[in-house]
């Protein structure tokens, strides 16, 4: 969000102004930044020498007008910065700036939605199935992945697409016409990842089940990053009802002694899965709370989650599957936890934002 509706990265186009990307790092970055929370999916840069202080003034290399507005994180590789706007409620767009001056090299136009803002009047239980985003929110929210062959862009409408660095189009297509209407709440956030040849989305949302519907599947499927050929799909069902379904949190790849697993949080339930093939490695379940917006961050063999709706942040070993209980989390903190930020693990220490 995934990054969620309530973070954003611009503004809205009511400001005279318009929207501006403040660039505040220096010309000689050595690290990619290529998809949500960085190239370690923990939220650290490895980069020194970074401005702490910025205005008008001072600390800020380059400021750049963009086309409308957007909620996803811009990604870097090398000299470009990719991300996504929303124009006039209608284009979505996929934007590439120079990272050395902040000028915009191309824009793309991925497709064409308009943000589902309310129900028409239909409110509760008879609302649910439907996607209502908030008025900070449009459908630019995931951000972007790049691996310096392709970039993939996603949206909340079910767009995802490829392009090259060029900009060429390699593929397109629409999740929600492949596996079915979003019913996540407060609007599709979730950003894709890439993991070598496969780009992998995920979608953990209102079931429906105990409306008497149809379920409303969540899944983790994967596509080929430059043909957009089905590569595996993987069903991810819970026993969460309602909105405790609804996670905005992105996968999070971490290596193991045996390769590669990804960690996913949502629907009450911790789990991971081997990113080549979508087979499930471990499951904990148990856990209390709402919709998760805090995804999950991983330090040597621990998982640290936070709860949704502020409920505690628990502690627990990768790798540990079965029921959440007394002796499953190695501890457990309940005072002021986040709604919404995601946590920072930096050597043995833990921020989060209350």
């Amino acid at each position: 969000m995934n990054q969620h509706p309530n973070r954003l990265c611009g503004a809205r186009r009511s400001v005279p102004i318009g929207v501006f990307i403040w660039a505040i790092t220096s010309f000689a970055l050595a690290d990619h930044w290529p998809n949500w929370r960085g190239p370690d999916h923990n939220g650290i840069s490895r980069e020194t020498e970074l401005p702490t202080v910025w205005s008008e003034q001072d600390g800020v290399l380059w400021k750049s007008p963009l086309p409308e507005w957007g909620n996803s994180t811009p990604v870097i590789w090398g000299d470009a910065i990719f991300l996504t706007c929303h124009v006039d409620d209608r284009d979505l767009l996929l934007v590439r700036l120079d990272r050395t001056n902040g000028t915009i090299d191309w824009t793309r136009k991925v497709g064409t939605a308009s943000t589902p803002r309310g129900t028409s009047g239909v409110t509760g239980q008879a609302a649910r199935g439907q996607q209502k985003f908030h008025a900070t929110q449009n459908l630019a929210s995931p951000s972007c992945t790049v691996d310096g062959d392709v970039v993939i862009a996603h949206f909340g409408s079910g767009d995802l697409a490829a392009y090259d660095f060029a900009g060429k189009r390699l593929w397109h297509r629409n999740l929600q016409e492949d596996y079915g209407r979003y019913t996540i709440w407060w609007g599709h956030a979730n950003s894709p990842v890439l993991h070598g040849d496969a780009v992998i989305s995920v979608c953990m949302q209102d079931s429906l089940v105990d409306l008497g519907k149809p379920p409303a599947p969540s899944y983790v499927v994967a596509h080929h990053k430059r043909t957009g050929q089905l590569l595996w799909h993987t069903p991810r069902p819970t026993s969460a009802m309602s909105e405790p379904c609804d996670s905005y949190t992105t996968p999070v790849l971490q290596p193991t002694d045996d390769g590669i697993e990804m960690i996913l949080f949502g629907g009450l339930v911790l789990d991971a899965y081997d990113p080549n093939t979508g087979r499930r490695l471990w499951q904990l379940s148990g856990f209390t709370g709402n919709r998760v917006i805090p995804g999950p961050v991983v330090s040597g063999d621990k998982v640290y989650v936070t709860q949704g709706m502020r409920n505690p942040l628990v502690a627990v070993r990768r790798g540990v599957s079965g029921q959440l209980g007394a002796n499953s989390p190695l501890w457990s903190y309940d005072r002021g936890t986040s709604d919404s930020s995601t946590p920072v693990v930096y050597r043995d220490l833990l921020f989060f934002v209350t």
